[in-house]
């Protein structure tokens, strides 16, 4: 593809995106995030991180991991959250 007709795509998927992820349909937004990010959008890859359902998942068993170690040891979290996968 040419340059415009690269950017144009390259905007075109990020900007849909955005319209599923408002909309809270993460599943398409990060479909488009991911296609927008292998074009080269820096803002893409780093939304389709936050939207990747593996992460999400990563997430969520982190979190739990790390509050169950919180609970049974008594140290308390340091910023508030259980940590993440994504970052």
């Amino acid at each position: 593809m040419p340059t415009r007709e690269v950017g144009r795509a390259l905007q075109a998927y990020t900007q849909r995106a955005m319209v599923y992820r408002v909309k809270g349909d993460d599943d398409q937004a990060f479909l488009d995030f991911d296609a927008a990010a292998a074009l080269g959008s820096e803002v893409a890859k780093a939304e389709a991180a936050k939207v990747n359902p593996y992460a999400k998942m990563c997430n969520a068993m982190l979190s739990e991991v790390l509050k169950s170690y919180r609970d049974a040891s008594g140290v308390p979290p340091l910023n508030g959250d259980g940590g993440s996968c994504s970052k």
